[in-house]
């Protein structure tokens, strides 16, 4: 994944690139940014990774699911959306939510008998209430307060009062296969953002699943905006180290879009040689994960050369998941990262800045 990304963003920086090649790039890059935020949330789920809470809208969200959304309905099926002008962003782990739509919207479509023809309906609004409305609610109790509600409705067969009252039993399913993950896990996720579900069926005529979450006040971050990255910023030189050699290839190149100059180790005792017989390095961007040696090992080996230098990690886990107290590198970079993060990082280490 980081290939492909970094591989699109320095694309992006070639000169002469017509708008529909630009806009090809942004639709290809989204769609990876989209599976490299699954591919995390997936750790997550298996708990290796912590969650990432963020301010956003809803409605942003769910267009740069856009493409996603339409493919997980299902053929046959008409996929339509509303959103509130008045909608207030919540705070909440992107990834996360991403799961719970996206799943939200498998069990619509699998309630939609396959000879009939569907109609779904995905919708945010916002509502102030004084008082919780009555209702099948499940997830964290709800206070009176400000809250954007994302709703995910459908026409299919709809449920009776016995299923309603079993839909969140572990076990419990309807269908004999599934794509998707059953509802007590998705509240499972509801109830790490304070957030509730509310479900309302009638047989013959449909579901709804609302997602009350509660609106963030003011004082949360805002979404990160950063500016697009100007090459030759700084300079220095680098120790490459990762053993996939579309990464090396990849981040080699983007290093030198940014001045850097760039030595490259596939391996980690590798690495050890080079830096043993030339330790005149600014920094070094170190894999977690080697064939050969693991790269704490490597650091620790690296940092007996020369004490001083500088070391940025990188894994497609979290570093609380791979990193531990006795292991203390100067910054670590998530896979896939952009280049505006690896901009941030290498810039930060290598000039204190």
């Amino acid at each position: 994944m980081t290939a492909i990304q970094g591989g699109i963003e320095l694309i992006k920086l070639e000169e002469g690139l017509s708008a529909d090649m630009l806009e090809s790039l942004d639709t290809v890059d989204r769609a990876t940014c989209t599976a490299a935020g699954l591919c995390r949330q997936m750790l997550a789920y298996a708990g290796k990774g912590p969650m990432k809470p963020e301010r956003f809208l809803l409605r942003n969200l769910i267009e740069e699911l856009d493409s996603l959304l339409h493919v997980s309905a299902g053929k046959g099926l008409s996929l339509s959306f509303a959103f509130d002008p008045e909608e207030k962003p919540i705070f909440s782990d992107r990834g996360q939510l991403s799961q719970v739509l996206l799943n939200l919207l498998i069990n619509a479509s699998e309630s939609i008998p396959v000879a009939g023809h569907g109609d779904i309906r995905i919708a945010v609004r916002y509502r102030h209430v004084q008082q919780i409305p009555a209702g099948h609610f499940v997830g964290t109790l709800l206070q009176p307060g400000d809250y954007t509600i994302l709703s995910v409705e459908d026409n299919g067969i709809g449920m009776d009062a016995d299923v309603l009252e079993r839909i969140f039993d572990p076990f419990f399913t309807t269908k004999f296969t599934g794509r998707g993950l059953g509802l007590s896990a998705i509240v499972g996720i509801l109830n790490t953002h304070g957030a509730a579900l509310q479900v309302e069926s009638r047989i013959g005529e449909g579901t709804s699943m609302h997602v009350w979450f509660p609106c963030c006040d003011a004082s949360a971050p805002d979404e990160s905006v950063s500016e697009p990255v100007s090459p030759h910023l700084f300079s220095g030189r680098v120790l490459l180290v990762d053993d996939d050699p579309d990464v090396l290839h990849v981040a080699g190149r983007m290093l030198k879009k940014l001045d850097l100059q760039v030595v490259a180790a596939s391996g980690g005792q590798e690495a050890v040689d080079i830096f043993q017989r030339d330790p005149l390095f600014d920094c070094v961007l170190l894999d977690v994960t080697l064939p050969d040696m693991d790269g704490v090992a490597c650091m620790k080996l690296l940092r007996e050369v020369r004490p001083d230098i500088r070391v940025v990690m990188s894994s497609g886990y979290d570093a609380d998941s791979v990193l531990d107290d006795s292991c203390q590198p100067a910054g670590f970079l998530t896979k896939p990262y952009t280049m505006d993060k690896l901009h941030d990082v290498v810039r930060r280490v290598v000039t204190g800045v």
